[in-house]
């Protein structure tokens, strides 16, 4: 009896064991569920704007369709840039585009009304398809030895080579990570901040996929 009550005790350990395993598998699988259908939602956008110029956008969690016509796959996107600046005529208005290259065919600009909401909306959405992607590529690269060049930015996984441009000559400076200050990016430029109070800063839109060096590098610097 000793015995028996010894075993039941152990087969109940295990039960218990069993339903408490049960328990976080089952909680893990809804997390996922719940994160795929929180995708979906998010990614399934659509909107018209334009009387003169007619301009549309549609997407889901796999493309993006311009104009009711052309449908990009986000993993063919391989470069992204938008922007969002105060033009310097009289009106001020507020310019906001965002641009993107697949497959090596450069579409046109998508310009937004002076809503901030929809430009946000369509980053966030060109992000998640295709700039988590591209994050994902430039670290397989770094890790394998490359660099990876932005026009005057060129990253290494020991460092960053920044050159400025001058009125008549340019300037390279090469900085290791453990000399850089800073990295910063908003929807007008991005800026690195290095020793002896160096500052390199090129407007955002001037080449692409810079946020993505942005994100690649923002949990080192905080």
């Amino acid at each position: 009896n000793k015995l028996c009550g010894i075993i039941f005790a152990e087969l109940r350990s295990v039960q218990d064991l069993i339903n408490s395993d049960y328990t976080v598998l089952s909680n893990l699988a809804q997390k996922a569920e719940d994160e795929v259908r929180e995708t979906k939602s998010f990614m399934g956008f659509e909107h018209k704007w334009g009387t003169v110029k007619k301009t549309s956008v549609k997407t889901n969690e796999k493309t993006i369709t311009i104009n009711d016509k052309d449908t990009y796959n986000y993993e063919d996107i391989e470069k992204i840039k938008w922007s969002k600046k105060v033009d310097n005529t009289i009106l001020n208005n507020l310019s906001m585009t965002i641009q993107f290259v697949s497959k090596n065919r450069l579409i046109p600009e998508i310009i937004t009304p002076d809503s901030e909401t929809l430009y946000e909306r369509i980053k966030e959405i060109l992000w998640r398809g295709s700039g988590l992607k591209i994050l994902d590529r430039y670290l397989k690269d770094l890790s394998h030895g490359k660099k990876i060049t932005l026009g005057p930015v060129v990253l290494y996984d020991y460092g960053i080579e920044l050159t400025s441009k001058g009125f008549i000559f340019s300037s390279k400076n090469f900085f290791t990570w453990k000399d850089i200050k800073s990295v910063s990016v908003d929807d007008e430029k991005f800026e690195v901040i290095g020793p002896d109070n160096y500052i390199f800063t090129i407007d955002i839109d001037s080449e692409y996929n810079l946020f993505v060096i942005y994100v690649l590098l923002n949990d080192f610097f905080e």
